[in-house]
């Protein structure tokens, strides 16, 4: 069974992990929930820096071409 919160506003149930509101969190990264680009890779983990910056390129590409709406 889940632990994810339930909210219920009017007769709209809400069953989420995380919401709009929350703190950041590297578990949460939906650029449709307002996703911010966050690192948490070692200094020594160039892999997975290689692969955060393919991430960071394709999110400025996609926020260059469709604006931040």
């Amino acid at each position: 069974m889940s632990s994810a919160p339930i909210v219920v506003i009017g007769a709209v149930l809400i069953v989420a992990s995380h919401l709009p509101l929350d703190p950041l969190s590297r578990s949460y990264p939906s650029s449709a929930a307002g996703a911010h680009h966050l690192t948490f890779t070692a200094n020594d983990d160039w892999l997975q820096r290689r692969l955060d910056k393919r991430t960071f390129d394709v999110m400025l590409e996609e926020a260059t071409r469709e604006g931040e709406n």
